[in-house]
C-alpha cells in the first residue's frame, strides 16, 4: 500500500504545472530541447494581419520546482497597447526541463 502512495506522490511531483493546457495545435516537444510556436485560435480564414503585438511570459526552473511570471492574455494586450485582440498565438521553449518559458502573443489594434 505504501508503494502505491509513493507512486502517486512521485507522479504528482513529476507533472508540469501547465500539464492541463491543451491548444488547438500542439507542436512536437523535444525531450532535451524544443522551441516551438503555434496558434491558439483556429479560425485562420477570418484572422486579419495586424501590425501591433504584445507578449506576456512565464518561466519555470529546475524541473518546475520554481515558476514565475504572468502569461495572461490581459497582460499581453496591455504590454502591446492593444484595445482589441484579433489573433492569439504562443511559443514554448524548453531546455531539458532545467529552463522552460511559455509566451502568449496577442495581435490586434
Amino acid at each position: 500500500m505504501r508503494l502505491q502512495h509513493l507512486a502517486v506522490l512521485a507522479a504528482l511531483f513529476a507533472t508540469p504545472a501547465c500539464g492541463t493546457f491543451v491548444a488547438p495545435v500542439v507542436p512536437p516537444q523535444g525531450l532535451f530541447f524544443s522551441a516551438t510556436s503555434a496558434p491558439i485560435d483556429t479560425n485562420a480564414a477570418k484572422t486579419p494581419v495586424c501590425s501591433k503585438m504584445g507578449e506576456a511570459s512565464s518561466s519555470a526552473f529546475f524541473f518546475n520546482f520554481f515558476a514565475m511570471g504572468d502569461c495572461s492574455l490581459d497582460t499581453a494586450a496591455r504590454n502591446g497597447g492593444l484595445q482589441t485582440i484579433e489573433h492569439i498565438d504562443y511559443s514554448a521553449f524548453n531546455v531539458m526541463f532545467f529552463y522552460q518559458r511559455f509566451t502568449v502573443r496577442a495581435w490586434g489594434n
